[in-house]
């Protein structure tokens, strides 16, 4: 047995680092400070080395030759999910640009780069909001599903960077009713967010309005919270991309980024747009100049969003070969009939199975590694923490593409 290990967890993008917990035969245990997802994820049992080729049990050398002449074969393949650490993502654009095939996501939208593309937005970090922000405006109350340890890391602070430790912050939930403790919520159906946000903006620049509610809320309420945020110090409205379920989440986005931009010719303002995936997106930036959404069929990076969509790719059938990678938490399989690759740590759910299966190590518990933290200003190492004889999905895109 080991104990008092300090754990930096990497199965949300929060990536927090104040964990404590022990480890026994190879099962990790989370003493204090973790949420139920990060005990849940450490406390699972290693997975068998023994890969898997057509529900056959195989070497991993073998399932790697396999899975080379696979790729050998393949006019378009699409590596998507991409959810693993920087060496993992950097081994994945390699042999992207070897097989020429498109790098994709394909989970989580393109919007936030959309709306930086367009019109730019103002962010801040996890830092600043804990030691600056006094108005929190909480766009759905899935934040705090998503992201357990926001609330009491960084919206509820003990201490901060400066000698008085300034008041808490005034919390303010748009949408359901939430559990976060003294916030206010302002009731409102998530199809109204685009009109909410227009009218918020149009009472800050004195536009006349013949509407009288949104949904529920009045416009007197509106100008209410108008008047509260240009009264403040430093505001942060903060979202959860993934679950912006609107339609045109990209415009939802920029209009977000653009009510932050006006509201800082009066006062202090900022976005964190809280997205899943940051790693991924911010190495294929750093690797080629462009976000993700990459072609490399002709032999040089090409950016389409709309073009190189891996869902747009696989339902037209333009692609022919499926890789999906993920290293950490359980994820979904896209329903595809199509040759499939997986490289994940455990087999995920679908209707179907993959053709391949080759077990990897998750980064900070079975290999070391390095991952984006969520606001995009850190990269924070992790370190291995038990010794189950998984290698890394880096190490295994590794094989593939010197087995070519």
């Amino acid at each position: 047995m080991q104990s008092n290990l300090t754990i930096t967890c990497p199965f949300c993008s929060l990536l927090c680092e104040d964990l404590n917990g022990s480890e026994i035969n190879g099962r990790l245990y989370v003493q204090t400070q973790g949420c139920e997802k990060a005990s849940t994820c450490f406390a699972k049992p290693p997975l068998s080395p023994l890969a898997r080729v057509s529900n056959r049990t195989v070497s991993q050398d073998e399932a790697i030759g396999e899975a080379a002449q696979l790729l050998r074969g393949a006019h378009l393949p699409v590596y998507a999910s991409l959810d693993t650490d920087v060496d993992g993502v950097r081994a994945v654009i390699s042999l992207a640009k070897r097989t020429g095939g498109v790098i994709d996501q394909i989970t989580t939208p393109c919007a936030s780069v959309l709306a930086l593309q367009s019109s730019g937005c103002i962010t801040t970090t996890l830092t600043e909001i804990r030691n600056r922000a006094d108005l929190i405006i909480l766009i759905g109350a899935q934040v705090e599903t998503h992201f357990p340890r926001l609330i009491n890391r960084c919206l509820q602070r003990t201490e901060t960077l400066f000698n008085q430790p300034s008041a808490q912050p005034e919390i303010i939930v748009i949408g359901e009713a939430s559990h976060i403790p003294h916030a206010t919520t302002i009731p409102l159906a998530e199809h109204l967010l685009p009109e909410f946000i227009a009218m918020l903006k149009a009472l800050l620049v004195d536009v006349p309005l013949q509407a009288q509610q949104v949904g529920e809320v009045s416009i007197s309420e509106l100008a209410a919270l108008v008047k509260r945020m240009q009264q403040i110090n430093y505001g942060v409205i903060i979202w959860h991309t993934e679950s912006l379920n609107t339609g045109h989440i990209d415009l939802v986005v920029q209009a977000l980024c653009e009510l932050v931009k006006a509201f800082n010719k009066i006062t202090r303002f900022a976005a964190l747009p809280l997205e899943d995936g940051v790693t991924a997106r911010q190495v294929c930036v750093w690797q080629t100049g462009f976000p993700l959404r990459i072609n490399f069929s002709r032999h040089f990076p090409e950016y389409n969003p709309w073009q190189f969509s891996s869902q747009r790719l696989l339902s037209t059938k333009e692609a022919d070969t499926l890789v999906w990678i993920s290293s950490f938490a359980h994820t979904q399989l896209p329903d595809y009939d199509i040759p499939t690759i997986v490289l994940a740590n455990q087999l995920p759910e679908g209707s179907r199975p993959p053709d391949i299966f080759i077990p990897v190590g998750t980064p900070g518990l079975d290999h070391s590694g390095y991952l984006f933290r969520v606001d995009q200003a850190v990269v924070l190492p992790l370190q291995q923490c038990r010794e189950a004889g998984l290698s890394s999905a880096a190490a295994v895109l590794k094989k593939i593409e010197a087995r070519l």
